[in-house]
């Protein structure tokens, strides 16, 4: 990632996923140099971030100051009725504070007790950007349903998520489960209608 006095960077906190998901197609077509997705079921393992239901991080790239408040004054007003909570950087300093909360996320996971492992087990699954809310929705549910907890994250940009379960492996019949949540994460993405994995 390059930090530059021309790439403003903005961490959007929305109240559901509906309104992320309404949200992504309108960054998208701001043409962002990252719009990175963090979603509760991860962020609940970094202090530092706030408490909403998901959150974006993006961040633009342009050739002069002018074009930069441009790029960043459409992402407020197009966004303004959905999101919860907002935070901006324009300088190295700033865009490294923002950017903590993603960087922070995976050592926290690593660190997490046997009792709740971090396995990177589940393939990634990319959907279509209208069908992003309901995926990861469907993700929760299904996790929830066989008793293991996930950390969904991705790229919101191509609709490209990433599902880190953390199975009690102290637990009877954790593996079970967990290809049971595998399956259900497999057909999430097909019926998305032009779901894949990878």
């Amino acid at each position: 990632m390059r930090f530059l006095p021309t790439s403003p960077a903005r961490r959007w906190g929305f109240a559901d996923l509906g309104a992320m998901t309404e949200a992504v197609p309108y960054l998208v077509s701001l043409k962002p140099s990252a719009l990175e997705l963090l979603d509760s079921t991860l962020l609940q393992f970094v202090p530092e971030a706030p408490a909403v239901a998901c959150m974006l991080l993006v961040e633009f790239e342009r050739e002069t100051a002018a074009a930069v408040r441009g790029v960043v004054g459409d992402a407020v007003r197009g966004l303004k009725q959905s999101v919860t909570y907002v935070e901006t950087a324009v300088d190295r300093a700033g865009l490294q504070q923002l950017w903590n909360v993603r960087r922070l996320a995976s050592p926290a996971l690593a660190r997490l007790p046997p009792s709740q492992r971090s396995l990177q087990v589940i393939e990634d699954g990319c959907v279509p950007l209208d069908c992003l809310g309901d995926y990861i929705t469907g993700l929760r549910a299904a996790a929830e349903r066989r008793g293991i907890p996930v950390a969904i994250f991705g790229h919101a940009g191509d609709g490209h998520v990433h599902v880190n379960a953390l199975p009690d492996t102290t637990r009877d019949g954790w593996r079970d489960a967990l290809q049971h949540l595998f399956r259900r994460r497999h057909g999430a993405a097909a019926r998305s209608g032009r779901g894949a994995v990878g």
